[in-house]
């Protein structure tokens, strides 16, 4: 995650393979080669392996992601049209669950606790808030977001920046145009500590 976020990297993340070649960009490409080969061949051996442990004549409901993908694709192996899951497929979902699921939310909840060990008057507030809302008889759901009003990652962002986008038609914001096409990059720290 250190890599992607090196200021050299964020100016290959639109075509990486521009850069391939360029002397002082090709040691940075080199790496996320490797670094991306490395994990997509992790992801490979253990679905090989796991798939060595799954019982498929059995209807088990499916312990995690990558067994009911699996089971799924082993049903579609009897399927004669066309379809999209794939054991590359499965290396992608894994990959995105990966990076955008558990390094994401471990980093959140570490500058989170963080937040409250800093700043105990609010720990407090937020555990008022939580006990009045939620009680201690149940979980939080996402129908009880609106009525949450402590949000500790618009504090604690974990990353500076949101991924590409692209506009679709010509925008003007406050006197600027923007073309279509145009790459956007949202700021996701200044977005979020907006008061509006």
């Amino acid at each position: 995650m250190v890599l992607l976020g090196h200021p050299s990297v964020m100016i290959m993340r639109y075509n990486f393979k521009l850069f391939a070649k360029l002397p002082y960009f090709k040691n940075y490409y080199e790496e996320i080669v490797e670094n991306s080969r490395a994990l997509y061949g992790f992801y490979r051996k253990h679905i090989q392996e796991y798939k060595k442990k799954i019982d498929f004549t059995s209807d088990a409901e499916p312990a995690d992601v990558c067994e009911a993908y699996l089971r799924e694709l082993k049903k579609m192996e009897k399927y004669e049209g066309e379809h999209y899951f794939t054991e590359d497929q499965l290396v992608g979902v894994l990959a995105d669950l990966w990076v955008a699921g558990q390094e994401t939310t471990t980093v959140a909840l570490a500058a989170s606790i963080i937040y409250m060990m800093l700043y105990p008057e609010i720990q407090s507030k937020f555990q008022e808030e939580l006990d009045q809302v939620i009680g201690s008889d149940r979980f939080v759901t996402m129908d009880d977001k609106p009525k949450l009003h402590y949000e500790l990652n618009r504090i604690a962002t974990n990353v500076s920046q949101n991924v590409f986008h692209r506009t679709t038609k010509e925008v003007a914001i406050k006197g600027y145009t923007f073309p279509k096409d145009t790459i956007i990059v949202p700021q996701l720290s200044v977005v979020l500590r907006d008061e509006k």
